[in-house]
């Protein structure tokens, strides 16, 4: 009786059934999973400078008040970030630093800041992530259609929106969801 195939077809049949599915993991990492570094003190207390962030890659209509994003901070809506590594890419041709913000307004939110807090379509905002009264007045600021309104954590001391005015969507393209603590 003849065999069905050669053993070094099965050789490497087998070898290709043990890599393939390690090779569709990885790219499905890498199009849905990054790392980032936080370059500043803008997060603090929530993040420190140098620590790092496991993000998942996300399109706007998948944020929320509170997420804290990744983008790249400049108002250019011809800008696509499909995935880890479009970001990556795009990071290291424009040779900006990516912002690491969290999310206080969606297209539409009235944005105030006054009495040391954040104020969200007139309704004060208690964020427990905040570790002191946020200094000034700002706003009211209409957040335009298909921008996001984001604020650092350290709200004294933070380059954000307040400043630059909010971030066209398609300059988001991450969602962290874990801060990945040095071993040792």
């Amino acid at each position: 009786m003849k065999p069905i195939m050669s053993e070094k077809t099965y050789l490497r049949m087998r070898w290709l059934a043990t890599i393939l599915p390690v090779v569709l993991f990885a790219s499905w990492i890498a199009a849905n999973i990054g790392i980032s570094t936080v370059p500043s003190s803008s997060m603090e207390p929530t993040l420190k400078v140098g620590s790092t962030v496991l993000y998942e890659h996300i399109g706007a209509d998948d944020l929320d008040y509170g997420d804290i994003v990744l983008f790249l901070p400049m108002d250019d809506q011809s800008i696509e970030i499909q995935n880890f590594l479009s970001s990556f890419f795009c990071i290291h041709e424009t040779g900006i630093d990516p912002y690491v913000k969290r999310v206080v307004g969606i297209s539409g939110d009235i944005i105030e800041t006054h009495d040391g807090y954040l104020w969200r379509n007139g309704e004060k905002q208690i964020e427990s992530y905040v570790a002191e009264n946020t200094d000034g007045n700002f706003g009211p600021y209409v957040v335009p259609d298909g921008y996001i309104f984001c604020m650092g954590d350290n709200r004294n001391f933070s380059i954000d929106s307040r400043r630059y005015g909010a971030f066209p969507e398609n300059v988001f393209y991450g969602r962290m969801i874990k801060v990945l603590e040095p071993v040792g």
